[in-house]
């Protein structure tokens, strides 16, 4: 399965009829969080393939895109690949959207657990994918808070 992967940044390059020729064929686009609704749009409608997607610390509370599907605290099968998303940042203001503290994503990992254990204890596989919004720990953490995986 091809996978085109995106986070944080609106690509020019990826704005145009060039697009598909540039990149080639994908089976599945992934948005990791802080994307506009109208970018991610516009790479669906150019390659006519699903969008999964995880919330960043930026997005609006309820994030939505035509054509795709969150899958934030969720785990989905496409194409025989299953992928799990957890979306969101380490907490650095008071009120923010999709901010947690280490103990409340630990909770959410917590309520996905079955969803990852069960399949991987029947069948023997678990999860092929996770999509999240914050790295994990020490992965290209940044000296502040705000780009410190979970």
């Amino acid at each position: 399965m091809r996978i085109l992967a995106l986070s944080d940044r609106v690509v020019e390059l990826l704005y145009g009829p060039g697009l598909v020729r540039s990149i080639g064929p994908v089976d599945l686009i992934i948005g990791c969080g802080d994307l506009p609704p109208a970018y991610l749009e516009y790479i669906v409608t150019q390659y006519n393939a699903p969008l999964l997607f995880v919330p960043g610390n930026h997005d609006a509370d309820e994030l939505h895109v035509p054509g795709g599907e969150s899958i934030d605290g969720r785990v989905v099968t496409v194409g025989g690949v299953r992928i799990a998303g957890l979306g969101g940042s380490r907490r650095y203001k008071a009120e923010g959207r999709h901010q947690y503290t280490e103990s409340q994503m630990m909770g959410r990992i917590a309520w996905l657990g079955p969803h990852l254990v069960l399949p991987r204890l029947r069948t023997g596989r678990g999860v092929d994918v996770l999509v999240t919004h914050a790295p994990p720990l020490h992965i290209h953490d940044a000296p502040d808070l705000t780009h410190t995986g979970f």
